[in-house]
């Protein structure tokens, strides 16, 4: 939101700026597998939509003894080699066993490995394994599950069609004041089974109290239905100030950060 002067009579002025944003998250449901002496955890998933680029984050931790020799994750059939940014990924090798996957040669006990895909993908529960060594010198398979890249097609968006930037009237004294106009926002879905989650973020001048800031400003969205499709929704803002909130409220520039985020359920 724009920069808008509050005034009291005797006091300085309070400048309050309000920036929104929106975000995406893939769709989560298996977070972290055991399997034998190695934990996989999905570590996150993030859609880049300047780049169109989807990052997915493993963190795999082992025993230095005995070491996996390799792990495989699943991923679905419509992933090929040109989905997958090279140079960006972590180096794994293509196989169709014991499932058509991607393995992955671990280098060290504790690291993090990187998935980076063409476009908006989806997780999904999918297969996983890691492959030890016994004293035989054979292979020793343990299987469990964890969320996969899914194909394309299920895909979700969110963007603000106007309101991105807000401004509220003149505050010259206590009392509730409406932003001048409200955000609008448009969430499409392939599904229904969607969230939208609002977070608040306060950056203040020395001395002012972000408790204070955080009780003045209101946000409120307007009823609606997740579904497929299109969904527009409206989110408005007030700041409703009394008399004794201008003590923790002194000369400055506030900044409140509004970020709306829509994750597939």
């Amino acid at each position: 939101m724009n920069a808008r002067t509050i005034r009291r009579p005797g006091w300085t002025t309070l400048s309050v700026v309000c920036c929104v944003l929106v975000a995406l998250t893939c769709g989560q449901s298996v977070f972290a597998v055991q399997l034998g002496d190695v934990q996989i955890t999905l570590h996150s998933c993030k859609y880049y939509q300047q780049a169109d680029v989807t990052r997915v984050v493993y963190k795999v931790k082992s025993s230095p003894q005995p070491a996996p020799a390799y792990w495989v994750l699943e991923v679905g059939d419509c992933v090929t080699s040109d989905d997958i940014v090279a140079g960006a990924s972590t180096d794994s090798v293509w196989v169709d066993e014991p499932f058509h996957g991607l393995r992955f040669t671990p280098t060290s006990t504790n690291e993090k490995v990187y998935l980076y895909l063409e476009g908006r993908w989806e997780l999904t529960e999918g297969e996983v394994v890691a492959a030890f060594v016994d004293e035989e010198g054979e292979f020793v398979l343990h299987e469990g599950r964890l969320d996969v890249p899914l194909c394309q097609g299920a895909s979700i968006s969110i963007r603000i069609l106007s309101g991105a930037s807000v401004s509220f009237p003149e505050i010259a004294a206590a009392g509730t004041y409406e932003s001048v106009r409200p955000t609008e926002l448009r969430v499409e879905s392939t599904s229904s089974a969607w969230t939208l989650q609002q977070g608040i973020a306060f950056s203040a001048p020395d001395g002012a109290s972000t408790d204070t800031l955080a009780r003045v400003f209101g946000l409120a969205l307007a009823e609606y239905r997740a579904d497929s499709g299109a969904t527009d929704i409206t989110a408005s803002y007030e700041l409703t100030i009394e008399e004794g909130d201008f003590v923790g409220l002194p000369e400055g520039t506030y900044v409140i950060g509004v970020t709306f985020t829509v994750a597939s359920d």
